[in-house]
């Protein structure tokens, strides 16, 4: 009977304590989701963007499961341009809180963008008067691409990366970054009135640092060319006015010359092991 008892007993006590755990677990879940569900999604993307006049404005906002919030029909402008003419368009951003910001008042956002038929991912976080920023892109398709149009830059492919930075709110000397990309499919529109320049799959690295992006170990291995290339481009204030320094090396394939003849035809020199070197403003560079 005592061995019944203090079975019975033991039995209980393990329920009961399985009870307040679940019940604890519960209380910090619906804690966490109030906080969530009453996190200034707003207020903390302002506060990022503010200092490098950036701003986001959206059709409208609902919660996201979840954690966090969607906002929909997403545009991204420059409160120093007096048109608000739209940088970046999205259909919909999924934003989430970090740890920091719902514990600590660390400004800080998980951030999750449909970008062009892709996907741009990134943890968000201000320090001070920086802000850390880690990123993913996926299969991000470069002709629907309306900054490359700004840029004049005729485009197509996908492109998929990841990097990470830290931004600085006065000074492009101060900001650093590193950037592994890949592409397929790339197409390149050097010159209007001749066929794109089909480079196919292409990877290469990208490293800012001092104001200046490296680039480097870049391939595309297209139907038209093998290409290599490396250089610089020193980040200006208005970016299409960035000084670029490049040296390209081509190899066309036997399809590539003769699809591209003409074009071939206009470059310095045949290609061969001279590289071709492309300077001037990055918004219409020159080649020698």
């Amino acid at each position: 009977m005592l061995e019944f008892c203090r079975a019975a007993f033991t039995g209980s006590f393990l329920r009961g304590r399985r009870a307040i755990i679940g019940y604890a677990i519960l209380g910090a879940l619906l804690f966490v989701a109030f906080l969530a569900a009453s996190f200034p999604y707003g207020d903390t993307l302002t506060s990022i963007l503010a200092p490098y006049k950036l701003k986001v404005v959206y059709q409208s906002q609902h919660m996201s499961a979840p954690i966090g919030a969607a906002l929909i029909n997403v545009r991204l402008i420059s409160t120093a341009d007096p048109s608000g003419q739209t940088l970046v368009q999205s259909s919909e951003v999924r934003l989430a809180p970090t740890i920091g910001s719902l514990f600590f008042g660390r400004p800080g956002l998980n951030v999750r963008a449909d970008l062009y038929g892709g996907t741009v991912s990134a943890s968000v976080h201000r320090k001070g008067a920086m802000v850390d920023l880690s990123f993913a892109i996926r299969s991000v398709n470069l002709e629907d691409s309306d900054p490359l149009h700004e840029l004049g830059a005729l485009m197509s492919g996908h492109i998929s990366g990841a990097g990470s930075a830290e931004i600085s709110d006065d000074e492009i000397a101060q900001d650093t970054g590193q950037l592994a990309l890949s592409t397929d499919d790339l197409s390149v529109n050097v010159m209007s009135g001749f066929p794109p320049i089909r480079l196919g799959a292409l990877t290469g690295n990208v490293r800012l640092f001092d104001g200046t992006l490296k680039i480097s170990g870049v391939e595309g291995h297209g139907a038209d060319v093998n290409l290599k290339a490396d250089g610089t481009v020193e980040l200006a204030q208005n970016v299409a006015d960035s000084p670029i320094d490049l040296k390209v090396f081509l190899d066309p394939t036997p399809e590539g010359r003769a699809r591209l003849r003409l074009f071939l035809g206009f470059l310095p020199h045949p290609p061969g092991s001279e590289p071709y070197l492309v300077h001037g403003r990055l918004a219409a560079p020159s080649i020698s």
